[in-house]
């Protein structure tokens, strides 16, 4: 998971673009889940604990980001695509990308889609985010 100011910029482009030239406030607000909100995923009980008691995050055996598989692109393209959100779906691209770069996805196992994306990005591209 890529810290998260590294999709506020991204996803308040996409937000802007959405409300002046796209679908109104409704695509708006649906671009800003898509690229930010959407780490909800990362989320699990044990995390929850262990960021209420100042520990770092943890990887959770098992756990997997569901809004961050095929699957879930593939539901987020039909669904734009036949809505016709652009910056929606643009802005979930971004996030995937921001979130393939980070070197933690070949540990935590957890981001299906960033951990396949990230073997096709150079190295001098990648980060680590540190969470």
């Amino acid at each position: 998971m890529a810290r998260p100011q590294y999709h506020v910029a991204p996803t308040a482009v996409c937000i802007m673009l959405a409300y002046c030239i796209g679908g109104g406030l409704q695509e708006a607000a649906a671009a800003c889940i898509s690229g930010f909100f959407i780490d909800i995923d990362h989320l699990s009980i044990r995390r929850i604990k262990n960021i209420l008691n100042g520990r770092r995050k943890d990887y959770v055996p098992g756990w997997v980001d569901y809004f961050h598989t095929w699957y879930a692109a593939l539901i987020i393209l039909i669904i734009n695509v036949n809505i016709g959100w652009w910056f929606v779906l643009l802005s979930y691209v971004i996030h995937i990308l921001i979130d393939s770069a980070n070197r933690e996805n070949l540990v935590s196992h957890e981001s299906p889609l960033p951990k396949f994306l990230f073997r096709f990005y150079p190295p001098w591209l990648t980060y680590r985010s540190g969470l």
